[in-house]
């Protein structure tokens, strides 16, 4: 039986003795979520002769299961040398730091940031459902090589463990590295980072409230942190992304049981970030199906968005949502040559041509004014960061322009005022859009 995560004895002379274990959650409602940029990039794994999904995943710093998932493998599936595979390393960041750790429990991974720039992420294990890893704010208050492991009393207590005292070694359940950052201040239990003797268990829920990592992996850790570094320990099995313009949902599976990834909770998170009425469903369903925490794409098609002949750098890339292109309205607005104003006080947006025609658009609302008429709206305004997303059919009506679609590679809108495109012309590239309404 593993025993680990409790007592932990610094050589001598450096003596130190310290109970490891009790994870007792924080309390407190979620902070609102934040929408950050994908990590990582795509990347591939040629297989060597010898390599198992495990061996892979420790090499690469993957999980195991969503590298069989992404490759339609089974698990422990002999593997053929030479076969080119897939690899998970793009993520959706559960937060950012300028300087810290951040763990996030459902993912399995901890991200270490300096001076803002991510210098690691690792696989870990995290505490099992009886033994649940504390969530909340902490620092680092201990950092040991070699340290000494005794059972705890509350191992003794609750699972009968045999009391032993484990020096440094192949048989220490804490590996060469501990680092401490949370004390349960009832019973002096602590709860770290460490190495393992048990490498199997990377990527599960299977301690008793400490983080697990890869020997290799603590070894690098423990040089990029220090002693009153801030952690980070959060509890969000489902997080949205952004790259390039577009929006992903990843859905990790909910270890402690908390509802955090039913469909329920997804939909008020996309609700919450304005995303709800864009998302496409069944990319929603897949994601939440799978719960393998890799990044969906469920906002924003390929196509380039074309203004006039030109490319225009828009903060979000045009969305098809039921048979409807929804556009970031600042961006076209204005490559069309109007002006866009935000009505705080009402809640609505105004955008007006150079002829003197005006739309005004709600976000949630089904409809929109175009010259004083009412007109009903396929799919309503919606804010996305502070964008408002709109569709693009009324907004051509207004500045009287034409829309063509170029399947996978342009949506574009030109103004019927302008001279016919010369042939063989090249759209020139336009100031990135501004990410105001």
């Amino acid at each position: 039986m593993l025993h680990e995560c409790n007592r932990v004895i610094m050589s001598m002379p450096r003596l130190l003795v310290a109970l490891l274990l009790i994870a007792v959650p924080t309390t407190g409602r979620a902070a609102p979520p934040e929408i950050l940029p994908l990590t990582g990039e795509p990347a591939q794994y040629r297989v060597a002769s010898g390599d198992t999904l495990l061996t892979i995943s420790r090499r690469t710093g993957t999980n195991p299961a969503v590298l069989a998932r992404l490759n339609s493998l089974a698990s422990g599936e002999a593997l053929t040398p030479g076969t080119l595979l897939m690899l998970p390393t793009v993520y959706v960041p559960p937060a950012r730091s300028r300087d810290g750790v951040v763990l996030n429990i459902p993912e399995r991974a901890v991200y270490v940031f300096r001076d803002g720039l991510l210098l690691g992420r690792y696989p870990v294990a995290v505490g099992k459902p009886t033994w649940p890893t504390p969530t909340g704010q902490f620092r680092l208050h201990s950092k040991i090589e070699d340290p000494i492991w005794i059972t705890p009393r509350e191992m003794v207590r609750r699972e009968g463990a045999r009391q032993r005292v484990i020096p440094p070694g192949p048989g220490n359940p804490l590996g060469g590295y501990w680092m401490g950052w949370y004390r349960d201040r009832r019973t002096g239990s602590e709860v770290g980072f460490h190495a393992t003797n048990a490498p199997l268990s990377i990527s599960t829920a299977a301690s008793h409230g400490c983080v697990r990592l890869y020997p290799e992996h603590a070894s690098r850790m423990f040089s990029q942190v220090s002693v009153g570094t801030p952690i980070h320990s959060l509890y969000e099995p489902v997080r949205v992304g952004r790259r390039e313009g577009r929006y992903y949902l990843s859905v990790w599976p909910d270890l402690y049981g908390t509802g955090k990834t039913s469909p329920q909770h997804i939909e008020t998170l996309l609700k919450a970030v304005g995303l709800w009425p864009l998302a496409d469903p069944e990319a929603v369903r897949r994601a939440a199906e799978r719960r393998d925490g890799y990044p969906e794409p469920i906002v924003g098609e390929k196509e380039r968005l074309e203004v006039n002949n030109r490319i225009v750098a828009a903060p979000i890339a045009p969305i098809r949502v039921s048979g409807e292109w929804m556009v970031p309205v600042r961006a076209v607005a204005e490559s069309l040559g109007g002006k866009v104003y935000l009505h705080s006080d009402l809640d609505e947006v105004e955008v007006t041509s150079g002829n003197g025609r005006s739309l005004i658009l709600r976000a949630g609302q089904p409809t929109a004014t175009l010259n004083s008429d009412a007109i009903p709206l396929s799919v309503s305004a919606t804010f996305v960061e502070g964008v408002l997303v709109a569709p693009l059919t009324p907004l051509a009506n207004l500045f009287e322009a034409d829309v063509t679609w170029d399947s996978g590679k342009a949506l574009a809108v030109r103004s019927r005022l302008l001279p016919a495109p010369e042939p063989g012309g090249t759209a020139a590239a336009a100031p990135a859009a501004s990410v105001s309404p």
